[in-house]
């Protein structure tokens, strides 16, 4: 319920918390990989880089790396959205990059694809 409230008011911190306390509710001593990469994109977008790149790295490294190319390829697109909101703009870079020599030349540009492609015009320009 607390988890529907917050999405109807669109109120993207109080869904963070939802999810949150979702995993807690359900006896985890912490968020589920899939809830974790959720959480972290929430993050990102609402600002809170340090703590989204957090929630993501484990989609892209380490045991609980991802082998859905789609799940992959968005964790890259928010950590190098979370590194350049940080100002790391090499480390963006490098995701951008790896994110466009992978999709870059998709029949379909998805709206991350298109994005992806500016921000790293932007940042290398």
């Amino acid at each position: 319920e607390e988890l529907y409230d917050a999405y109807c008011r669109a109120d993207t911190a109080a869904i963070i918390t939802a999810y949150e306390k979702v995993s807690k509710s359900q006896g985890q001593s912490e968020p589920s990989a899939s809830q974790k990469r959720l959480i972290g994109q929430l993050q990102v977008l609402i600002g809170r880089y340090v703590d989204g790149k957090e929630n993501l790295k484990g989609a892209v490294q380490g045991p609980d790396e991802v082998v859905s190319a789609n799940t992959y390829m968005s964790s890259l697109y928010y950590l190098a959205r979370a590194e350049e909101g940080l100002k790391n703009k090499d480390q963006a870079v490098a995701y951008y990059r790896q994110i466009l020599e992978y999709w870059g030349k998709a029949d379909i540009q998805t709206k991350m694809i298109q994005d992806a492609r500016e921000r790293l015009n932007r940042l290398s320009a």
